[in-house]
């Protein structure tokens, strides 16, 4: 069965929109399930506005969840990354980078509030930014395969194939058996 994406969030793949609905099924709190599986439903069922409405809301509730974990726990860094994430979703894009710079002053060793602000700012254009940020993950943990993968799309979108290449040929020597695009300078 095709899943119906809504309009507006037809930039994002069908991959990415349930990998983000599985994520609230995995919630504790039952309203975020119920909407999580309302929001399933209508797409199925073809209801668009429906689903999107129902999206923006349990990303609403995931935030306003986030947002109370991170009174009680103003030190906790693992929560910014959360939120920034869920603020992605939501489409606050300077809240999330807001949310990773936090993450960052709480715990410079935080590869992953350097790995998603790194993708925040390519989804704002700010390419050398995004490298510059996914440099400094690998430097804190250089077995991140996934930084090198996405390094390395980013190299070859701005044209340095060899980079490229070096990134996606690290990728597989520390997991020979993830699915690494194999890329070859010319």
């Amino acid at each position: 069965m095709k899943t119906s994406i809504p309009g507006r969030f037809r930039r994002i793949s069908r991959r990415h929109f349930m990998g983000t609905m599985q994520q609230f099924f995995c919630a504790t709190d039952g309203q975020l399930n119920r909407l999580a599986s309302a929001t399933l439903a209508a797409s199925h069922l073809g209801d668009d506005s429906a689903a999107a409405n129902d999206f923006d809301q349990t990303v609403r509730l995931r935030i306003e969840k986030l947002d109370r974990i991170i009174r009680q726990h103003p030190d906790d860094a693992p929560a910014y990354v959360q939120r920034g994430f869920a603020r992605v979703e939501y489409r606050d894009l300077q809240g999330a980078i807001d949310d990773y710079t936090q993450a960052i002053r709480l715990d410079p060793r935080n590869v992953d509030a350097y790995y998603y602000r790194g993708k925040v700012y390519c989804k704002q254009g700010r390419k050398q930014a995004a490298l510059k940020e996914y440099d400094e993950a690998l430097r804190i943990d250089p077995n991140r395969t996934d930084v090198y993968v996405t390094r390395a799309a980013l190299r070859l979108e701005l044209g340095d194939r060899e980079g490229a290449a070096e990134d996606f040929g690290r990728a597989r020597r520390i997991n020979p058996d993830d699915q690494v695009p194999q890329s070859r300078p010319k």
